[in-house]
């Protein structure tokens, strides 16, 4: 039997190695981030700037876990639109995440696991950025 014990690839590769927080990220743990030139971490405000979401905070100048694809619990604003199992999810100001509007369509950064009804509330989400169209009319 071989000594040899390795970490699950996706675990492996899914976090994105070598970043620094650009901000004070300590408090931001689930928050969509961007990375920025220098390869610092910022919040990300739309799905553009988005390129996972934030595991483990620090500040400004340390370095930050940040998730780049699977599942990560993610902060949501489900209060003015509320999120079902399946929406699709884009971060908005602050890196928070919210639905995707069915109507327009467009980018998003990955698809609500739970429901959420509430502002500030934490929802497992996969991380699958996409493009989903605005349906005909």
């Amino acid at each position: 039997m071989s000594a040899f014990k390795s970490l699950p690839l996706e675990e492996v590769q899914a976090q994105i190695p070598n970043i620094v927080a650009g901000a004070d990220l300590s408090a931001k743990v689930g928050y969509a981030a961007g990375i920025a030139s220098g390869r610092t971490a910022t919040l990300a405000t739309n799905a553009a700037a988005f390129d996972g979401i934030i595991t483990e905070g620090a500040a400004s100048g340390l370095p930050v876990s940040i998730r780049a694809y699977g599942l990560a619990f993610a902060i949501v604003n489900g209060n003015s639109v509320n999120i079902a199992k399946g929406d699709l999810l884009v971060p908005t100001t602050g890196g928070v995440f919210i639905k995707l509007d069915e109507d327009t369509g467009g980018f998003y950064s990955g698809i609500a696991r739970e429901a959420a009804t509430t502002d500030g509330a934490k929802i497992l989400v996969l991380i699958a950025p996409g493009y989903a169209d605005a349906p005909d009319a």
